[in-house]
């Protein structure tokens, strides 16, 4: 079950017998969907009668009349209020009013995350109130009476424009309103009241029934700057705005925009702490400024915002780890506080058995964490049986009801994030039960975290955060514990990580986050930020109790004493609580101001003191030692935890000390020891590119290797490098049942004159000067630059104004060629009834001789070259000849891409952006999994689907856009199997998991082979997590002491041979299985892992470095293809041989020059990206969980579409396709059938793609009508033994499990990375 958004279904627990009535004040339409409880406009929902504050303005609706007020604030040592007084009161005129007081005085007609839009029947009027919009925007309807604007101070004066649609209303209270109006307005003004009307040209005309729109907005400060701010941005407003969740840590606002002109909103602090600027799409107005209990609010100009947050990693386990020295004293500790649980009294409180739950769950993570595994099994039991009869309802006291109309579950946000902690540790520890229960512990935590919109969905948007503030409200629009608010999302994240929700643990993390920094501005009270008055801050170094429009001192009521403040936002201590308290001295601050007047029991001073521990270790070490009593969801383990994994503050950063976080532009990871291998620097990059890591495996590689002359494909040509040259194909393709390959012949070769070609005769053939994601730039020794970009159906190449003469030759002849009146476009046929167009951005002179075309820039007078202006040209393939396509290409010549890059830019997305220069909009071209994964909902592309040029990938098809969205499918990355194993064999299983075990010390010391050695290592891992998921962890010391030893050996160097494989010669599919080992036993020893994590990332980064700063230490997606969407392995030649390709001629002979990178095992692929994604979840790292189930899910995509040779998708020919389900080694030329150059045998094809026989594996293989065809087209004419054909029967459980159970029992023989144990897990 993926975490609830549009699409899911989640499980609803019984509804409550209780009914009410249909909320009053919402639209009917709004009534289908669950309602909210917790938004910023609850108080319109009910008949409170209080304002809602909408930053900058207070609005009140009473009656028929809505108020606005710009609000005072009332200060004092014990609280901070915002004063409501009625500066505006607008009201249709009297009769209407009497006319509709019988009907309600507004109606809500809709809302969003950022806005509220309030309908009053009785005058038709319209008030769109967004969040931070500096104007107060409504619609007047023709039906409208005239508008009445009052207000309870004196009007000073009144004024307007000549046009009559701007007024300026001056207040006795020295306020200056501005009113704005789309069309001219007439008014009159009388004791005190001033009346509006829209201006009729004649008696009969109406203006059409067209709204007026109305602006009213304060001028702050009475400045004429600021008024003609106003001014110029009055005429664009919003009606709604929106926050999406783009990417982990981020949160983008849209709004919807009316009008013309850019939008004006208003920014608090917060925004303006994580507003990005690098997006260059805002400009901040820092002299534009309202005031607001919550900060300045200040200007900002943008149709979209980006706020990033801080990465806080989400880990179940402390940051650095627990100083080992005391491991002792905490298990001593854990020892009394397990025995403990036996005496707590549980009642019906869902709050008290909340923290109850969630302190059993810290014990056995803190168990876990020292290695103190024996106190588990009694956890768990305790575990069971407190949070089971809460989810299956058992007993009436104990269960969660589901109210339907307000889409809620009968448990309050602070209750809800203890019972998710402990389902998440609970599904951690115990995965069956995890498994079991997984439904109703998703439907629990969608209460609060559903991001639906829809009204289908079953809970209301993200019941308590509020998304223009960023932090949530519990009950009654108020918050006392920013600690609790915190705990609820990062309990779901680790739920995400106990699920392998990547999703679920990304939105989790980035709620946490924002709650964080939320607390650190408006509840922690520094000293010099002026947010707060100087009477109330000195004497409160945190706020106790904030709504939207006051600050108190005092917390749920009655809490004063600033110990007991101190523990309501403190508690429940956890690893995350660190980040919440990073900044030391407000914690000194803090801490020093808390002696009370009255003794405070030691409940409380147990959280003071762990705070005492941030700066003070060894003092506040005493004091807890000497505590008797401890909050009910707190215990002394979890303290001496606390204080034993401090690390000396001074040496601590911004989040304490710098984290091993996932390898991007700013980070520093640590380094293997340097080779000894001194390289010539390589002659084909620039300069320029030397100080920055090489790629090794990118799609140009045949640009860099040996000569550099063999070709590169370039979708749809390839392209060829040689002397002063380069030579263009537009290939065909040779097929047989044992391979297909795209033949080069170079169809059109680009030089310049002869002289210039034996000038450079002796220099590289080309520098490659730029590199990206998507492209490759070459400038030849004759003054070319070609802009070779993947899926442009032009070849773009800029000449030099030196250049004089560029020739053109072919292998075929010239049919005909002809050009336009303007000497800007040519037509070249050729006699292979290939047509070529040629475009340039500047008239050009040709002359035609000896099948030579050459070509001169037009000169306009003597002397005269353009003034030094480079002469781009374009030369694309017509498809088919068509007429047309002709057209389309020529509309589209005049826009060229120089570059293009891909960005992660949320979780299973891939952008892709380009670089583009001319006019008009990019055509490029899309293969067939680009169109399989290509967003069309927004808009911003369009497909031609008649515009098509063949390709070994399938038909690259025509798309129009300046950047593309690519959307995977979200898998599900989890450490066990997806649905559980059935229990009726876990003793079958467990059997297996005893002599598979003992087998291991068998294996002892291997080789210096990395990828024998990582088979080995992750073979064990995966028996520790068997182990883990059917309750046998008897095994796993065993297993945990060979991982150890296996793995260390490697990281630490302890074999010079075995360090320098790991540094130099470990290759993609090595590094994924020891990632997996490491990942593994990071989970079962945190203590290990804390201390390898440096070497551990190292090892990634090798691999999953994004960064693109030149100051990396490894280039960036090392074997990643973010064209493709697959990983490219080891470098493959002389293969034509091999399997028997002739050359038929001279022209064809270069087919075999195509040497390069190739991928022979999806399924290994699949592994590394899918293992540093576990890494992820081991080490609390979403963002490295996210990149890698993203890049797993593409690999997953890639092999189903070029290696998973299905019946009628028709990719490949029918030769090939009849004998191959499954291609063997796949290069960008060529698809064989044989893989690593020897194995043939259909059997060992489908091994080597399915191996390791993961979790992960059954979306690998997830269609069962091909993975059937597959299977029984297996049988070869030898015997392959039983080391290939577990792979075969693992592969046949998916549609005949029965029969392949029988065959996997009788099996003798196990690949090395394979066991029983795992075949029977299936």
């Amino acid at each position: 079950m993926a975490f609830p958004g549009e699409k899911d279904e989640p499980f609803l627990f019984p509804s409550t017998s209780y009914h009410r009535d249909p909320p009053e004040y919402l639209s009917s339409d709004l009534l289908s969907s669950p309602l909210p409880t917790h938004s910023f406009f609850q108080p319109f929902v009910g008949d409170s009668g209080l304002p809602v504050y909408i930053h900058p303005y207070a609005v009140e609706s009473s009656a028929s009349s809505i108020s606005l007020c710009y609000p005072s604030r009332r200060v004092h040592s014990r609280f901070i209020d915002q004063v409501f007084k009625a500066d505006i009161t607008i009201s249709p005129s009297t009769q209407q009013t009497q006319q509709g007081s019988q009907s309600h005085c507004h109606v809500i007609s809709s809302f969003s995350d950022l806005s509220v839009t309030l309908d009053i029947p009785s005058s038709h009027l319209t008030f769109f109130l967004v969040r931070g919009c500096p104007f107060v925007t409504l619609s007047v309807s023709h039906h409208t009476p005239p508008l009445s604007i009052s207000t309870v101070h004196k009007v000073s004066s009144f004024t307007s424009n000549d046009s009559f649609t701007k007024y300026t209303l001056k207040l006795d209270n020295d306020q200056t309103w501005l009113i704005y109006a789309s069309s001219p307005i007439k008014f009159s003004y009388s004791d005190g009241v001033i009346t509006f009307s829209k201006a009729v040209p004649s008696d009969t005309d109406d203006g059409d029934g067209v709204n007026v729109i109305v602006r009213i907005a304060l001028l702050p400060n009475l400045s004429s700057a600021n008024e003609d701010i106003l001014d110029r941005y009055s005429t664009c407003y919003p009606v709604s705005g929106d926050a999406f969740f783009t990417k982990t840590f981020c949160v983008e606002y849209k709004w919807e925009k009316r009008g013309f002109g850019d939008l004006l909103m208003l920014a608090h602090p917060l925004h303006l702490q994580l507003l990005s600027k690098g997006e260059g799409n805002v400009t901040i107005l820092k002299n534009c400024k309202y005031s607001s209990i919550d900060g300045e609010l200040v200007g900002v100009i943008g149709n979209s915002w980006l706020l990033e947050a801080d990465h806080v990693p989400v880990t179940w386990y402390s940051i650095r780890g627990v100083n080992q020295h005391f491991f002792d004293e905490i298990k001593s500790a854990l020892s009394k506080d397990v025995v403990t649980l036996g005496t707590v009294y549980l009642t019906e409180d869902v709050y008290r058995n909340g923290r109850i739950i969630a302190r059993a769950a810290r014990l056995a993570i803190i168990a876990e964490e020292v290695g103190f595994i024996d106190v588990i099994p009694t956890l768990k039991m305790f575990l069971h049986e407190t949070i089971q009869p809460w989810l299956d309802g058992t007993s009436d006291g104990y269960s969660f009801r589901y109210d339907a109309k307000l889409g809620k579950i009968s448990i309050d946000a602070y209750s809800a994030g203890y019972f998710l902690y402990g389902i998440a540790v609970l599904a951690k520890i115990d995965p069956a039960w995890g498994m079991k229960y997984k439904p109703k512990a998703y439907s629990l935590m969608a209460n609060f975290m559903n991001l639906a919109r829809g009204s289908n969905s079953k809970y209301t948007r993200l019941r308590c955060f509020d998304l223009y503030k960023l932090h949530s409200w519990a009950s009654g629009g108020e918050q006392d514990s920013t600690s609790e608010a915190v705990n609820i999302y990062y309990s779901a994240a680790l739920m995400g990580l106990a699920y392998g929700d990547i999703h679920l643990a990304s939105i989790g993390s980035t709620l946490a986050s924002l709650e964080i920094h939320a607390a650190k501005i408006w509840w922690h009270v520094k000293e010099g930020d002026n947010l707060y008055e100087d009477d109330f801050a000195q004497e409160n170094k945190l706020v106790g109790y904030l709504s939207a429009n006051s600050r108190l001192d005092k917390m749920r009521n009655c809490y004063t004493e600033r110990e007991i403040k101190i523990g309501l936002h403190v508690l429940p201590l956890l690893p995350i609580t660190e980040f919440l308290f990073n900044n030391v001295d407000f914690v000194k601050d803090l801490v020093k101001s808390t002696p009370s007047e009255y003794s405070v029991l030691d409940m409380w001073m147990g959280f003071v003191y762990a705070l005492e521990g941030i700066y003070n270790n060894e003092v506040a070490l005493k004091k807890i030692r000497g505590l008797k009593g401890f909050d009910v969801g707190n215990t002394m383990s979890n303290l001496l935890w606390w204080i034993h994994s401090r690390h000396d503050y001074r040496k601590m950063g911004s989040c304490h000390e710098k984290q091993c976080c996932f390898c991007r532009e700013k980070d520093e990871p640590f380094l293997f020891p340097s080779t000894d291998d001194q390289r010539d620097p390589p002659k084909f990059f620039s300069s320029d590119l030397l100080s920055s890591p090489l790629p090794t495996h990118s799609f140009f590689h045949n640009f860099v290797e040996a000569d550099g002359n063999n070709p590169v494909y370039i979708h749809p040509y390839l392209i060829k490098s040689s002397a002063s040259s380069v030579s263009l194909c537009y290939p065909s393709r040779r097929a047989d049942y044992r391979y297909i390959y795209q033949v080069f012949k170079a169809d059109l070769t680009i030089s310049t004159s002869t002289q210039q070609t034996q000038q450079g005769s002796h220099s590289h053939p080309h520098v490659i000067s730029s590199f990206t994601d998507l492209s490759v730039t070459l400038d030849t020794p004759s003054d070319l630059t070609f802009f070779l970009v993947r899926g442009s159906p032009y070849v773009t190449f800029s000449v030099s104004h030196h250049t004089s003469l560029i020739s053109i030759a072919t292998v075929h002849k010239f049919s005909s060629f002809t050009s336009n009146d303007t000497f800007t476009k040519y037509t070249l046929k050729l006699d292979n009834d290939q047509t070529w167009l040629l475009y340039a951005s500047l008239p050009i002179k040709f002359s035609y001789s000896n099948d030579i075309v050459s070509f001169s820039k037009a000169i306009t007078s003597a002397g005269n070259d353009g003034g030094g202006v480079p002469l781009v040209v374009r030369i694309a393939l017509l498809p088919n000849s068509s007429s047309q396509l002709e057209h389309v290409l020529d509309r589209y010549s005049t826009c060229y891409p120089v570059s293009g890059d891909a960005s992660f830019t949320k979780l299973y997305c891939v952008e892709y952006k380009w670089e583009k220069r001319g006019f008009g909009d990019l055509l490029m071209l899309a293969h067939p999994l680009h169109l399989q994964l290509l967003s069309k909902d927004k808009g911003n592309i369009t497909v031609l689907e008649d515009l098509k040029y063949r390709s070994i990938d399938g038909n690259l098809v025509g798309v129009v856009g300046d950047s593309w969205s690519l959307k995977a499918d979200h898998i599900p990355v989890t450490w066990h199997s997806i649905r559980g194993v059935n229990q009726r064999f876990l003793d079958e299983i467990k059997s297996a998991l005893s002599k598979d075990v003992a087998a291991l010390g068998s294996l002892g010391i291997t080789t210096n082979e990395a990828y024998y050695d990582g088979r080995i290592i992750a073979k064990a891992a995966r028996l520790a997590l068997i182990a883990e998921e059917v309750g046998f962890v008897d095994v796993i010391p065993a297993v945990k002491e060979f991982l150890h030893e296996m793995i260390q050996q490697w990281l630490d160097g302890t074999s010079m041979e075995k360090v320098c494989n790991m540094v130099i010669h470990i290759e993609a599919h090595s590094a994924g299985y020891f990632l997996y080992g490491i990942a593994v036993l990071a989970k079962i020893d945190p203590a290990w892992g804390m201390k390898y994590k440096p070497k551990a990332y190292s090892l990634m980064a090798n691999f999953m470095n994004l960064g693109r700063e030149s100051n990396s230490k490894y280039t960036r997606l090392r074997c990643f293809d973010l064209y493709k969407l697959h990983s490219w392995t080891t470098y493959l030649s002389n293969h034509c041989d091999d399997v028997g390709m002739q050359q038929n001629s001279t022209s064809e002979a270069n087919h075999c020059d195509d040497v390069g990178i190739q991928q022979d095992s999806t399924s290994e692929a699949v592994n590394i990206y899918y293992s540093a994604a576990l890494m992820g979840l081991a080490y609390g790292d979403i963002h490295l969980a996210s990149i890698g189930s993203t890049l797993a899910s593409l690999e997953i995509h890639a092999a189903k579409m070029w290696w998973h040779v299905k019946e009628g998708d028709n990719l490949y020919g029918d030769y090939f396709a009849e004998e191959n389900k499954l291609v063997g080694s796949l290069l960008a030329n060529h698809r064989l059938c044989k893989m690593r150059n020897c194995y043939t045998e259909r059997e060992i094809k489908i091994g080597l793609h399915v191996l390791p026989l993961l979790p992960i594996t059954e979306f690998l293989f997830s269609n069962v009508d091909f993975v059937k065809d597959l299977v029984k087209s297996t049988p070869s004419e030898y015997n392959e033994g039983d080391t290939w054909m577990g792979f075969v029967y693992a592969l046949e459980g998916i549609y005949n499990n029965q029969v392949a159970l029988k065959k996997i029992r009788s099996l003798k023989d196990f690949d090395a990375g394979n066991t029983m144990s795992n075949l029977l897990c299936r």
